[in-house]
């Protein structure tokens, strides 16, 4: 979707191949694999993209898209994995600031498509840690198999707005920056100390490679 909108998109230069492509056994028999694809553009300082799992199992997909310093896009952030039969869907397109011109300019944009898929939030996920960096219109719910239709296009539909606001991105002001700055070094603090997913990453991979695994997902 990305080369439809004519984004170039480059390699992230300088990652350990290990960090990228890794297979451990697992303690209850076969392998798990995680597999991590970084790319960066103009407008994009980084697109981290994730997969983990196995061929017997399943693979939960996340995924995160930053920003270039310049512009004041907001996060695109995800997190989908089949869990005893059913789709978790985390979802959001996250604002770095909290200013009434920046609501209305990225996060008012999200209702509409938020409505048009209520129905998917019967049984919501319970506001956690992450609850300060939420759009208030992300979808965060835990889906019916029968729906994974409409998960996948709920996701494309938040993809396909975000790379909306992605082309009529201007640059910002060096104040703007600053503060967008300043929001994202606290996101990434909270981030590396509470995300749950590290303490499933330590136990898969040994905490070295997590911690070496965690500082090339910022």
């Amino acid at each position: 979707m990305l080369g439809k909108r004519g984004i170039k998109l480059e390699d992230i230069k300088g990652i350990d191949p290990d960090l990228l492509e890794k297979t451990v056994p697992q303690p209850e028999g076969g392998n798990y694999t995680s597999y991590t694809y970084l790319k960066k553009s103009e407008k994009f300082r980084k697109i981290c993209l994730g997969k983990g799992g196995n061929d017997i199992e399943g693979y939960g997909y996340a995924g995160t898209i930053f920003s270039d310093e310049k512009y004041d896009l907001p996060i695109f952030a995800y997190d989908i994995r089949e869990m005893r039969g059913r789709i978790l869907i985390v979802l959001d397109i996250k604002p770095v600031l909290q200013t009434p011109e920046y609501k209305k300019k990225y996060v008012e944009p999200l209702k509409p498509l938020f409505d048009s898929y209520n129905d998917m939030t019967a049984t919501p996920l319970k506001s956690t840690w992450t609850a300060e960096f939420r759009s208030g219109y992300g979808i965060h719910c835990i889906a019916e198999m029968k729906n994974e239709g409409r998960v996948k296009e709920v996701f494309l539909k938040h993809l396909e707005l975000y790379l909306d606001f992605a082309e009529k991105a201007e640059p910002v002001s060096a104040e703007t920056r600053d503060a967008i700055k300043k929001f994202m070094e606290h996101y990434t603090e909270i981030y590396k100390e509470k995300d749950p997913g590290a303490v499933h990453t330590v136990k898969l991979f040994g905490k070295d490679w997590a911690e070496r695994h965690l500082s090339i997902l910022f």
